[in-house]
């Protein structure tokens, strides 16, 4: 498996990535890492490895282009797992499993605004052809690969992300006494936001939503990971909600498990997703969903949340 993009761990690949080296450990079926720097421990967080620093789009392209072919031919491998969307140029020593979370880059223009950027997309098609077999994390994954990828629908499966099994345990008291010890009123009504920033992501329409809604209730609305952001910091200025929201750095599985505990309700108003899963893991933990409706989250979430269009300030 090419685990080049185990960084930060605070994405939605990489916790598909941990997910599925853990299960197929406890399948007893043999993961031979690619690119990482410590032995795999398949059942501890993070997979046992220390946070990196991100590639460079040079240093990721080098190594898609020739270091993923290098180390697999110095292995004996059945199949390579690329668990993200790319594939070097020529063929593989053994076939290629490719899992697509989203079709981020050819559905949002500004992701290919440079000349680089659009020769990458643009090789990245014809490299794809030399694939075996597609995994798309959704019907709409699928549906949205076929779009963009029309001859690569015979090739290509639904498998569906699955949710850390932490979410589904009652939270332990040491994460929620932690969050007390530093100032989280656990009583106070709470909506929690949990993803990145983007601009598809659409946090600003929740933060003025929000100033419609918090004020009135003494509430507050949390936002997972937005402390370094600045983005997020004008919005929160500009909406005069600095007594009414809350921002924090990356956070543990554990810490994210206690937010959770001390949530009202999760709000997830994303133009487009590949799948969902931080609204998947706050069903999982019991807090209720409200989400845009795109076809991703329908599909994820059922009659399980509340839908709005993702657009829709008074809805």
């Amino acid at each position: 498996m090419d685990l080049s993009v185990l960084r930060q761990f605070n994405t939605g690949t990489e916790e598909f990535i941990e997910g599925l080296v853990g299960g197929l450990d406890q399948l007893g079926v043999s993961v031979i890492p690619l690119d990482v720097e410590q032995p795999l421990q398949p059942q501890q967080a993070q997979l046992g490895q220390k946070t990196r620093s991100k590639r460079s789009p040079a240093a990721k392209w080098f190594w898609e282009s020739w270091g993923l072919a290098a180390a697999l031919r110095r292995t004996n491998a059945d199949v390579v797992h690329i668990p993200y969307l790319a594939h070097p140029p020529g063929p593989l020593a053994v076939p290629a499993v490719v899992t697509v979370h989203d079709l981020i880059p050819y559905r949002f223009p500004h992701y290919q605004r440079r000349l680089r950027d659009r020769q990458y997309f643009r090789g990245l098609k014809a490299h794809l052809q030399q694939a075996a077999r597609f995994v798309a994390i959704s019907q709409a994954t699928r549906e949205d690969l076929a779009i963009v990828f029309p001859d690569l629908g015979a090739r290509t499966v639904v498998i569906p992300n699955g949710v850390h099994e932490d979410f589904y345990r009652p939270v332990p008291p040491a994460p929620v006494d932690a969050l007390i010890a530093h100032g989280v009123l656990v009583s106070r009504p709470r909506l929690l936001y949990v993803g990145g920033y983007a601009v598809h992501k659409n946090v600003g329409i929740l933060l003025r939503a929000a100033s419609r809604v918090l004020p009135r209730r003494d509430a507050e609305l949390v936002l997972i990971g937005a402390a370094r952001n600045p983005a997020v910091a004008r919005l929160v200025a500009t909406e005069h909600l600095e007594r009414h929201v809350r921002v924090t750095d990356r956070v543990s599985r554990a810490e994210l498990r206690a937010w959770y505990a001390c949530s009202t309700a999760f709000c997830f108003p994303s133009r487009y997703e590949g799948f969902g899963l931080p609204p998947a893991q706050a069903l999982a933990a019991g807090v209720p969903v409200a989400a845009s409706r795109t076809a991703a989250l329908e599909e994820v979430l059922g009659e399980a949340a509340l839908f709005a269009p993702p657009d829709d300030l008074d809805a």
